[in-house]
């Protein structure tokens, strides 16, 4: 195996996969070549998703990989200068966060031996199943279009704050638009990171305001207690 990607969209993908799910494939992120430039990375946990253009990255293959608290831990600190974390390299059964930039591909085996611009090494081995045709939501998608009613478990929203991280790098804003009641983000310099959070069934008594509404605060024309009419 011979794959390189930035390091910044590692954090995303984690929190965007299955975390100890029971469809084992979801524990990962997937990762592919692009079919023109670069890699496409894609994260789910059945409910949200999450799915990343890297065009500097590449790969030899389609596969599945686990993300170690150490290897995230790794992609997120910042060194200076030309020891900043710059790309997460998979290679030869291993995991690395280096700190140079690469053009060429396949990448030489010797940067696993390259202690000054490594700053972290792991053994990786990639997910055995199948990963979701996650593109046949997006085609099933249509038009962007305003709905009436729309439900969201809101600890599937606090995970977008993730993306946001994009903007250290010049990014573009989040914007989020609905479309057959599911939540679309566009973030990246090149719109190169679009999430998805799919909807929440709404039971029919859900599509109303509970009627208590109509009782809160001091009644119409009653004055208040201890004052004399």
């Amino acid at each position: 195996m011979n794959i390189l990607f930035n390091n910044q969209y590692l954090e995303m993908l984690y929190e965007f996969m299955g975390k100890a799910d029971i469809r084992y494939f979801l524990n990962g992120f997937h990762i592919k070549p692009h079919s023109e430039q670069g890699v496409v990375l894609t994260a789910t946990d059945g409910h949200r998703l999450v799915t990343i253009h890297d065009k500097d990255g590449f790969s030899d293959g389609e596969y599945i990989f686990p993300i170690s608290k150490g290897l995230l831990s790794a992609s997120k600190k910042k060194g200076r200068g030309i020891f900043s974390s710059k790309n997460i390299i998979i290679i030869k059964g291993k995991a690395l966060v280096n700190a140079i930039e690469y053009s060429e591909f396949p990448l030489d085996e010797s940067i696993l031996d390259d202690g000054e611009f490594v700053s972290y090494i792991e053994f990786i081995k990639p997910i055995d199943g199948q990963f979701p045709v996650a593109s046949r939501i997006f085609k099933g998608l249509g038009e962007p279009k305003p709905t009436k009613n729309i439900g969201l478990n809101t600890h599937y929203l606090t995970g977008l704050n993730k993306l946001t991280s994009m903007q250290k790098y010049g990014a573009v804003s989040v914007y989020l638009y609905s479309s057959n009641d599911a939540i679309l983000v566009v973030a990246g310099l090149s719109r190169e990171v679009v999430a998805l959070i799919m909807p929440a069934r709404l039971e029919e008594d859900s599509l109303s305001v509970p009627k208590f509404v109509l009782e809160c605060g001091r009644d119409a024309g009653q004055l208040p207690q201890g004052v004399a009419a």
